[in-house]
């Protein structure tokens, strides 16, 4: 018997998806997704490619929703989100559970909702706490550090030299002409990295923008936006921008402006957009993407004009969740009772 671990969080984040920008630079890599052979996920030559598989070896209660997983040394940190409880469990690197990373609260390395999380050059686990806007740093040996206050509202965070990439919420007006910027470790401002997206609704946000760690930087993309970034891991510069060219079926800027009504209507469901994650190259892109109201993984293959497609749903067995270093990272679900939940890494290089 199948269970049904992720819930409707998927189909929530649907729902309250943030409405983001269209915009498309001049020096953008333009991804075209509208026109390109469909076919199935199962279609994908997977076999060509270097998979491992990690049991989390952890009890099933413990983790039911994995949004995010990073890999430092011989570590893997999870991050789990099921709408009420957000934590960070930590495993070996052959799955075996170490401890969880603090815990829902206002004390001492407790937080009340984690909106991202990294881990710096040193082994420091750095927790962005969304709700009560604070840095919490553990060390390499997993005990508490040190807390830091947020003078903004962050819903993402990666670590660089001497400071951090942020990412402000929508809702925050500290800098009214950034959305992403680099901050100093004391949290002063050094440089804009984006700025604040044009087109969007404060009433239905959804903390989805978390980086993704690749060899040569930090990806990045807010839920709607049609763009993804390459960010420096060194000074948080952009190196590479992609634009996901949905054609006629790109979301308009009205409705960027005005979710509420456009589902009400119907009118949301004919459009596309990228959702929790993307990464991109010269031969693959791939993540998670709303098409015409349905969740959805993807791999559109550049080179032979491919989108392959999985819907996300009640009896799915696999989804995407992230991207680390050169891997693509899959959750695989729990079809039994007593099951565990595994990770799956991929190498995906993507040019």
């Amino acid at each position: 018997m199948k269970i049904g671990i992720i819930k409707s969080i998927l189909f929530l984040s649907v729902a309250l998806c943030v409405a983001g920008c269209g915009r498309n630079d001049m020096n953008a890599d333009i991804v075209g997704i509208v026109g390109l052979e469909e076919a199935d996920m199962s279609d994908f030559d997977f076999k060509s490619l270097t998979s491992r598989v990690i049991e989390l070896k952890s009890d099933i209660a413990s983790l039911e929703n994995p949004v995010k997983v990073v890999l430092w040394e011989d570590r893997m940190y999870v991050m789990n989100d099921n709408m009420e409880t957000q934590n960070i469990l930590v495993y070996s690197d052959e799955g075996d559970f170490i401890t969880y990373l603090g815990t829902t609260g206002r004390g001492p390395g407790e937080y009340l909702g984690i909106s991202d999380f990294t881990v710096d050059s040193q082994g420091n686990i750095l927790i962005a706490d969304g709700v009560a806007n604070k840095l919490i740093v553990y060390g390499s040996d997993l005990k508490y550090k040190t807390v830091t206050d947020f003078p903004f509202e962050i819903e993402g965070l990666a670590s660089i030299d001497g400071g951090y990439i942020v990412a402000l919420a929508l809702w925050d007006k500290t800098y009214s002409d950034a959305g992403v910027i680099t901050v100093s470790s004391e949290m002063s401002r050094k440089s804009t990295v984006l700025p604040h997206l044009e087109f969007y609704d404060e009433n239905y946000e959804l903390s989805t923008a978390k980086f993704q760690e690749a060899e040569e930087g930090y990806f990045y993309n807010k839920a709607i936006d049609d763009n993804v970034y390459l960010l420096s891991s060194t000074d948080g510069s952009i190196l590479r921008q992609f634009y996901f060219d949905f054609g006629s079926e790109k979301v308009p800027d009205d409705i960027r402006q005005n979710i509420d009504a456009s589902m009400e209507n119907g009118t949301f469901e004919n459009y596309m957009m990228l959702l929790n994650f993307a990464v991109a190259g010269a031969r693959y892109a791939c993540g998670n993407m709303v098409r015409h109201g349905v969740y959805v993984d993807f791999i559109a293959d550049r080179q032979n004009s491919i989108l392959y497609l999985k819907n996300v749903g009640e009896d799915m067995d696999e989804m995407f969740v992230g991207y680390c270093g050169e891997e693509l990272v899959s959750v695989l679900l729990p079809q039994e009772e007593n099951e565990r939940f595994k990770l799956k890494f991929t190498t995906f290089p993507l040019d």
